[in-house]
Parts: C-alpha cells; sequence; structure tokens
C-alpha cells in the first residue's frame, strides 16, 4: 500500500498560519533592480533599509512594478513587514546604492505550485482597454 499522503498546497490556510521556516539575505543594490527568488512561498517578508534616512530603497513584486509606479518606496533606517504570499522579491534603489536586508517567513510550499505574479490579466474581461492601450497591466502588481 503507497501513501500518496497530500502534500502543502497554494491554498492551505494552515500553512500560513503557523510560524515560517526563516530565510534571510542582505546585500547592496544599485538603480539596476535585482530579484530575490525564494526556495519556498512566503508568508511574510520584512525588509529594512540600512542606509541613511533620504536613500530609498524600492520593493516590488515583479520587474516591471519595482521599475515603475508600483512598487513601495522605503525610506533609510526604515522596516517594514509585508504579510504576503509571494515566490519573488524586487529590489532597486531610488538613486544611490542602497544597503538592505530581507527576513522572509517560509511556507514548506514548493515555488513551483505559484504561479509568477504578473501585470496580465483575462484579455476577454478586458477586451477593451487592450484594443485602446495595446496593454493590459492589473494594478498594483507591476
Amino acid at each position: 500500500m503507497s501513501l500518496n499522503n497530500p502534500r502543502p498546497g497554494f491554498n492551505a490556510a494552515a500553512e500560513y498560519m503557523t510560524a515560517g521556516i526563516p530565510h534571510v539575505v542582505s546585500g547592496t543594490v544599485t538603480s539596476s533592480p535585482i530579484v530575490i527568488e525564494f526556495p519556498y512561498v512566503t508568508r511574510a517578508i520584512t525588509v529594512t533599509n540600512n542606509t541613511a534616512a533620504g536613500t530609498v530603497l524600492e520593493v516590488g513584486f515583479t520587474q516591471n512594478g519595482v521599475n515603475l509606479t508600483n512598487r513601495f518606496p522605503l525610506d533609510g533606517k526604515q522596516i517594514v513587514r509585508f504579510e504576503v504570499r509571494v515566490r519573488d522579491l524586487w529590489l532597486r534603489a531610488e538613486a544611490a546604492s542602497v544597503s538592505y536586508g530581507v527576513l522572509a517567513e517560509l511556507t514548506p510550499i514548493e515555488r513551483s505550485n505559484m504561479l509568477p505574479l504578473t501585470g496580465s490579466i483575462n484579455t476577454s474581461t478586458y477586451a477593451g482597454q487592450l484594443a485602446a492601450t495595446g496593454s493590459i497591466v492589473f494594478p498594483g502588481v507591476g
């Protein structure tokens, strides 16, 4: 008799209710965006800007988001916690080089079980917008 036990899934609420597995990353970023690819889906992310006040770190969830307007600016010496389930985090310095720290709380859900976040949405629902602008972007993501 084989054991075909269910695996942790993306919509399994219990996976987000327990304490996460810590995943720490730190470094320096310039105006060229970088991506942090987490090995598992997150339940929360804490980001700190270790640089002096007035030096802004841009935080986003897609490359377009961090480069355009769907980003979260984090001034120097500030910390923010996002309770989000993502598999990637994008960072970029607004101008000068920025030192950052990231603490991700990981679930046991494999990153392959989550689709990548994108600015694309159902084209049949928004056919008029697609015809008018040539593209569709989901507000807030990328």
